[in-house]
């Protein structure tokens, strides 16, 4: 078995609080943090705990994420991470998806047209959560964020291909071949129509 982590990430402030929005992903500041290994295995990070989660990434030898590579990893770079040395060990399903479809999806459209279940808030609704103090929450989101992108990885290795939600509401199919980690660092991807932010997920 090829040990790996799926990441994911939740943010402190959104992209309307921070200079710079969308282009500055590195100041949104980090909530939380959880990641789950093959063998079923839980972690929640902090901010108090990056360097332990940095350190972690850092060291294991595969990456799931669904858009990491543009939000999770840059989160991150301020406190320690170079995305740079993860590319190559990295397998990021939004990426596949979008060089194949040209256009982004969002994990809830994909999550459940391939799992028949849907995330159980938002990211935005996240931030709320952090500010209020209410970390459980935070923590809960995240993981089954990070749940919801473990499935669909495993659908992937199973079958080849992943199902999404057009926006008219038929559910379509994605054909993507046996994830392996890719060479992102020379990642050019196709002109995108955007359908939703570059943060969720």
């Amino acid at each position: 078995m090829n040990p790996y982590l799926v990441l994911d990430i939740e943010t402190q402030r959104g992209a309307q609080e921070v200079p710079g929005g969308w282009n500055n992903i590195a100041s949104f500041g980090l909530a939380i943090a959880v990641t789950i290994d093959q063998e079923g295995e839980w972690e929640a990070y902090d901010e108090t705990l990056s360097n332990v989660l940095v350190k972690e990434l850092h060291h294991t030898n595969h990456i799931i994420t669904f858009n990491g590579i543009r939000f999770d990893y840059e989160v991150l770079r301020p406190y320690g991470l170079k995305p740079e040395f993860l590319y190559h060990k990295s397998y990021d399903i939004l990426v596949e998806m979008q060089k194949v479809l040209g256009h982004r999806i969002s994990l809830e459209s994909v999550a459940r047209a391939t799992l028949g279940e849907g995330k159980n808030s938002s990211g935005l609704q996240a931030v709320q959560w952090y500010k209020e103090g209410k970390i459980d929450k935070v923590i809960e989101y995240c993981k089954k964020d990070v749940d919801i992108t473990r499935r669909i990885y495993e659908f992937i290795k199973k079958h080849s291909y992943v199902q999404y939600m057009s926006l008219s509401g038929e559910v379509r199919t994605c054909s993507l071949h046996s994830p392996t980690p890719k060479a992102y660092g020379s990642l050019k991807l196709p002109a995108e129509k955007v359908i939703l932010s570059p943060q969720r997920k």
